[in-house]
């Protein structure tokens, strides 16, 4: 780990990366509000997601033939 990475990784402890699809990165800036952060509108469809789902998808040995979940 070089002197800079060291650095950001003091700055920022509880943070990773993800990679997405340009495409993808556009639905989330069209739909989140303004000034929103990623990480709090990711939050947000997370809850939604659990709220009309509940937790049938959050259990352990429970798999679907979705594989967008």
């Amino acid at each position: 780990m070089n002197k800079e990475q060291s650095q950001n990784a003091k700055r920022a402890p509880n943070r990773a990366t993800l990679g997405i699809k340009l495409s993808t990165k556009n639905k989330l800036d069209k739909n989140r509000a303004p000034g929103q952060c990623y990480d709090g509108f990711i939050c947000q469809m997370i809850e939604l997601w659990e709220e009309v789902n509940g937790s049938r998808f959050n259990k352990p040995g429970v798999h679907t033939d979705n594989g967008n979940i």
